[in-house]
């Protein structure tokens, strides 16, 4: 379902509804119905594209939460547990695959990394997901747990989870991570929008977590990006189209608390 919501709320997805419009207009010139159709396309995607809308209904989903503070944050043992966001890909010409951090998974990580200053004897669970298993199984790229590395986190206390396949499946396996390291607490970090079925998912697991809302990576973005129709307001369309239709699914099949 997830590829389905990309494609739609996504230039390709706009370009294939014009033809598609275009084309029953071509076949029925004088159908009213073709026309209105063409608009309704129209003004959609051009709502869905300005980015100050979607971040405006997205806010439904992060009612309660804010930024986490040292005051949030309990004694004892805590793991702070980082989800993944995928990776970018960049190839040459010989076929090898350089992958990097995209702007929402390195906007977790820097959260990841910020909370673990309030509470420097945390252990690290960094979710890595490339998006491209098959092609990266005999190198894996672990590049959240690089960042974090490189940021000053040391190695030995970042764990990392390869290649989950859902944020049920990262639930799943992180909840006896957890159980070996003996730890008490679980901070979250994720997007602010994706929390909520997060926590959901991580409680469903019965693990004890204090959400982190990682920040919006284009919230400091200039007046024209919020206001002017662009792909990554289509971006943030898409993403939070994906998470109301995930915590419909996930409550549907009990996997939320």
């Amino acid at each position: 379902m997830g590829w389905i919501v990309g494609f739609v709320a996504s230039p390709r997805g706009l370009i294939v509804s014009l033809l598609a419009a275009a084309s029953w207009i071509h076949f029925r010139p004088t159908s009213r119905p073709a026309r209105r159709v063409l608009l309704a396309i129209v003004a959609a995607y051009t709502l869905a594209s300005i980015y100050a809308i979607p971040y405006a209904l997205s806010r439904a989903l992060v009612v309660g939460y804010r930024p986490v503070s040292a005051h949030d944050l309990p004694a004892g043992r805590t793991a702070i547990v980082v989800l993944s966001a995928g990776s970018g890909t960049v190839d040459d010409w010989n076929g090898r695959r350089f992958y990097y951090l995209t702007p929402v998974a390195a906007s977790r990580t820097w959260e990841a990394h910020r909370v673990y200053r309030m509470m420097p004897e945390a252990w690290v669970i960094a979710s890595e997901s490339t998006g491209d298993e098959e092609a990266n199984r005999e190198q894996f790229t672990p590049l959240i747990h690089d960042a974090l590395v490189q940021l000053g986190i040391p190695s030995s206390r970042v764990v990392t989870v390869r290649e989950p396949t859902s944020t049920r499946d990262e639930a799943v396996r992180v909840a006896p991570l957890i159980k070996s390291l003996k730890v008490d607490h679980v901070v979250l970090v994720t997007s602010d929008i994706h929390m909520r079925r997060s926590l959901g998912a991580f409680r469903a697991q019965g693990m004890d977590v204090i959400p982190a809302i990682a920040r919006d990576p284009w919230q400091s973005q200039k007046w024209r990006g919020w206001v002017l129709p662009s792909e990554t307001g289509l971006g943030l369309s898409s993403r939070t189209i994906h998470e109301i239709l995930g915590l419909a699914s996930y409550a549907a099949r009990n996997w939320l608390k």
